[in-house]
């Protein structure tokens, strides 16, 4: 309960001190951005993905045999450009690869969803850019960051993500009550091409790189 030392970590604790420079910082606040988009885009789009399915015929007790596959399909596609943009030093061209894609998934659940293997098609899209992204941004946070504010702007990003999430499921909520399904979808769309607008001024971190240095014996 007293313990006779204690340090502040960083890497893993936000810092008020720090918290000007974190929000200051450009290329953070496009990151910060891109999360908040991500999750708003994903909590709008299930406002309306379950009514499709079910004016397809699905009925609710067997949607989980769209949304199972889609997952661990969308999962499994989405390691070969995430090895790609890792080892070809590709890592922008396929962030913006997969904003693009959601976009177009969003596309697809606008204009093909007549069918409930269409709508499964377009979902597996949007989850193989979501998936793509949501690995990615963590990793682009903790390496665009200053050393001394890691914590900080981790602490900030998740902020924004769940702030994202929240104003997704409202905007979509509020859209589908009065204007639609379709007004959901579109307001996807939107964000998702906003989205794109702010990634292509990014400018991609330096790699990292792992060296080690042998010590002579103690």
């Amino acid at each position: 309960p007293r313990p006779l030392i204690t340090r502040f970590n960083s890497d893993t604790e936000a810092s008020s001190k720090r918290l000007c420079e974190v929000l200051r910082n450009k290329d953070l606040l496009r990151l910060d951005f891109c999360i908040f988009t991500l999750h708003a885009v994903l909590m709008s789009v299930f406002m309306q993905v379950p009514f499709m399915l079910k004016d397809n015929g699905l009925h609710t007790v067997y949607h989980w045999k769209v949304y199972l596959p889609v997952m661990l399909l969308a999962f499994v596609l989405m390691i070969p450009p995430m090895i790609m943009g890792e080892k070809k030093a590709k890592g922008k061209e396929v962030f913006i690869g997969a904003i693009a894609l959601a976009a177009l998934a969003q596309l697809a659940l606008l204009m093909f969803h007549a069918s409930v293997f269409s709508v499964a098609t377009a979902l597996l899209l949007f989850f193989v850019a979501f998936n793509l992204l949501e690995a990615k941004l963590p990793s682009l946070i903790s390496k665009t960051a200053p050393l001394a504010a890691k914590g900080t702007a981790m602490g900030v990003y998740s902020s924004v993500q769940f702030l994202g999430a929240f104003v997704g499921a409202s905007a979509g909520g509020f859209l589908m009550q009065h204007y639609g399904g379709n007004a959901v979808l579109i307001f996807a769309i939107v964000l998702l091409l906003l989205w794109l607008l702010v990634a292509s001024g990014m400018q991609p971190p330096a790699a990292v790189r792992t060296m080690l240095y042998p010590l002579p014996a103690m």
